[in-house]
């Protein structure tokens, strides 16, 4: 029978009558009531939501724990409310129901459980309730928010059912974090004179990692300001959206409670950094003006998520890199009210690359997994646990919730096939697990209509999304989920997104700008998770690497960088040798992102390249990848290429290695004066170490390179011999050499 009864009551007050009724209803009846003993803060499912979407009548069981605060009961009440459910209030104590089911009808069990029972049956049965109370019912404050609220709960619940790990038995943890956070928090004066601010007080640190995002929110010291960071896959997104979720039932509950404000933070306009009350009106259609007293107020709770999904270093003005760049992420920290209540997530290494923190109070870290959640998580797929437990490896590299239940939502039915994971990289390990995942939900997908053949193999999908996000990467850079129709290869688009929102691979995510610096907007859509989105970009530009058409390889190699996937390197190096220069400078390009020492020497014989663009780029990348750069470039110090010289001098400097210099006061004496030039130059980046034999190149027979060498020595002020070489050289006493 489908759920026709929904029981909604406080998990603590269970034996006082809400499994009694269970009982006594079943034979009737088919009921569903939640025992699964989970605490409210840690429900990362749509279990619940799905359970009343099915049902015919709720039925409130009002026992004193009703009025919890982090009751489920509020919950339930708000989406049975939106969903227009007839609810029933069943009371099983003398205690009054919360506010918003007050002027319902009552049946007191706890006056008479047999004539209680049979009314309620009589209810169920279809016969009219009664009418509601009146006289001392007090009625809930009207809230100008409540159609956003609802429309708000219900795409949160369809985002949590969505998202890959939505179990129960899954319990995250999080721990403080120091030094993540920069404080500067404001609050509303005490004696209240609106919008006027003064400093909070600084309460002492937590001592002990917080058992939930709730505790660390709640906690004195947080003060409802808290960043959430995580590794890739440590489960932010859905922890914060089962945050909002229950702020938003709170908020119905209670118009007193701040007003919550979800949002992904990759679709916000770093370019003219848009001010964020005028950003989140615009999504979510409410008043600009209100919305602004409401954040400035304290009024408002914003959750935003995914601050590392803007990406990294942007220019100014991509038509005129002269003009610089800027760090989307550090616009975001800066317009983030001082206010109001805010969670903000972002990945642990990219936040830290930012180079500024958040104005918030405290930072926790969601923890990586432990033996016995792993251990309870596989629990009931039989053999699932031993074969991963097995593999210390494998073990390892499944700690984050996304992985471990990607692997128990693909291999259930076949826990034995996990064996073929053991000792893969951690690229090859997250596609094997994707490409699983996927085929089971298409299958699944196709097994609903065997008749009726889904409009492309898995395969085919695959490849297909695969290049609209390499392509979409060109535009928005790496980090971002996001892809947009016009990019989908294949003349039907409308059905290869149709396919994968059916699979929940894609979900719409509004209208986003053409590209980063655009104000036309065009219709986005949004991969379920970054990881998804990088396996299928990572095979689709390796496999465009060989494509006949100029522009497809390029891009492939500028994807590759931007994923920064180790075992692109083979490929990328290869590419080193195509005809065309865009392909070999993007390949160069991305092999200094990457920092992989594999690519030393095939970027030392980039110095080579007949493009001046390639050879300048293979200098930059060369740069990137650290000491074991260091050797290659000093021997290439001595190459008969001038060119080459010229290069290695110069990445050697930006390489800041004390042990290039020796090499680079030899290379002050070389026949080319160009190298002569970047060898000071580099010297000058060096530092003190260099500066005694720096003053050599005052005596060079080149004006230029005497002219660097005096600016580089001015850098040190309070260096004697850089000022007493100085100051002879302005004297007129060091003369230049002969040739």
């Amino acid at each position: 029978m489908s759920a026709t009864v929904f029981i909604s009551y406080a998990r603590k007050d269970a034996d006082l009558g809400a499994a009694s009724l269970d009982a006594a209803l079943k034979p009737r009846y088919a009921v569903w009531r939640d025992v699964r003993g989970i605490d409210p803060a840690q429900d990362f499912t749509a279990e619940i939501e799905k359970a009343i979407q099915a049902a015919a009548h709720v039925v409130v069981c009002v026992t004193p724990d009703v009025l919890r605060d982090d009751s489920f009961v509020r919950r339930e009440i708000a989406y049975a409310n939106y969903l227009k459910k007839p609810i029933l209030v069943a009371r099983f104590a003398n205690v009054p129901p919360p506010i918003h089911i007050f002027t319902n009808t009552w049946i007191d069990f706890f006056k008479g459980w047999d004539a209680a029972f049979e009314t309620l049956c009589h209810w169920l049965d279809g016969a009219a309730v009664a009418s509601s109370r009146s006289g001392d019912a007090p009625t809930p404050p009207p809230d100008a928010y409540k159609a956003y609220l609802e429309a708000m709960y219900a795409d949160l619940v369809e985002s949590i059912r969505a998202s890959v790990f939505s179990n129960d038995m899954l319990t995250l943890r999080t721990v403080a974090t120091s030094g993540d956070v920069g404080g500067k928090t404001r609050q509303l004066n005490p004696k209240y004179v609106p919008y006027t601010l003064r400093e909070a007080p600084a309460p002492a640190p937590p001592s002990e990692p917080f058992p939930s995002l709730r505790a660390a929110y709640d906690h004195a010291h947080c003060q409802g300001r808290v960043l959430l960071l995580g590794e890739p896959g440590a489960g932010k997104t859905t922890t914060l959206l089962a945050f909002a979720r229950d702020a938003a039932a709170a908020r119905l509950s209670d118009p007193a409670q701040p007003l919550p404000l979800f949002a992904r933070i990759s679709g916000w306009n770093a370019h003219d950094a848009t001010p964020l009350h005028d950003w989140l009106a615009g999504m979510h259609k409410l008043d600009a003006a209100a919305l602004r007293g409401l954040i400035e107020g304290g009024q408002a709770l914003l959750l935003l998520d995914g601050l590392d999904e803007l990406g990294g270093s942007r220019p100014v003005d991509p038509n005129d890199p002269s003009k610089g760049e800027y760090d989307p992420r550090e616009r975001f920290l800066k317009v983030l009210p001082t206010t109001s209540k805010v969670i903000l997530s972002s990945r642990v290494e990219e936040y830290r690359q930012i180079g500024a923190q958040a104005a918030l109070s405290c930072a926790v870290r969601l923890e990586r997994l432990d033996d016995g959640q792993m251990a309870a998580y596989l629990a009931d797929v039989a053999g699932l646990w031993a074969v991963v437990s097995a593999d210390a490896e494998l073990k390892e590299a499944l700690r984050t919730p996304l992985l471990l239940a990607l692997v128990r939502v693909a291999y259930e039915d076949a826990p034995e096939d996990v064996r073929a994971l053991r000792g893969k990289s951690a690229g090859d390990l997250n596609d094997r697990i994707w490409n699983a995942f996927i085929d089971k939900r298409w299958m699944h997908e196709q097994a609903r209509q065997p008749d009726v053949p889904l409009p492309y193999t898995a395969q085919e999908l695959k490849r297909r999304l695969g290049m609209a996000a390499m392509w979409s990467m060109r535009v928005w850079g790496g980090g971002y989920t996001h892809i947009v129709a016009e990019v989908v290869d294949g003349l039907d688009a409308k059905h290869v997104i149709g396919l994968a929102e059916r699979l929940d691979m894609l979900k719409f995510a509004g209208n986003d700008p053409v590209s980063r610096w655009s104000k036309l907007r065009i219709a986005s859509y949004r991969f379920l998770h970054l990881r998804l989105h990088d396996a299928l970009a990572y095979l689709a530009a390796v496999r465009s690497l060989r494509d006949t058409n100029e522009n497809v390889r390029s891009s492939a190699a500028l994807a590759l960088g931007q994923l920064g996937d180790a075992r692109a390197v083979k490929p990328l190096i290869a590419a080193l040798g195509d005809p065309q220069i865009s392909v070999r400078g993007g390949a160069v390009d991305s092999l200094g992102k990457l920092g992989d020492a594999r690519a030393v020497e095939p970027l030392i014989a980039a110095l080579r390249d007949p493009n001046e663009y390639v050879r300048s780029s293979a200098a930059r990348a060369l740069a990137q990848l650290g000491d074991p750069a260091v050797e290659p470039l000093i021997v290439a110090l001595h190459d008969p290429d001038r060119y080459l010289r010229r290069l290695a001098a110069w990445a050697l400097g930006a390489l800041g290695n004390v042990c290039a210099v020796e090499p680079l006061i030899t290379a002050l004496h070389d026949q080319d004066w160009n190298v002569r030039l970047r060898a000071a130059e580099a010297l000058e980046q060096l530092g003190a170490p260099a500066v005694p034999r720096l003053a050599e190149a005052l005596q060079d027979p080149d004006k230029s390179v005497r002219h660097s060498t005096a600016n580089a020595l001015s850098r040190f002020p309070n260096h004697p011999a850089a000022q007493a070489a100085l100051a002879d050289y302005r004297a007129g006493k060091i003369k230049p050499r002969e040739e």
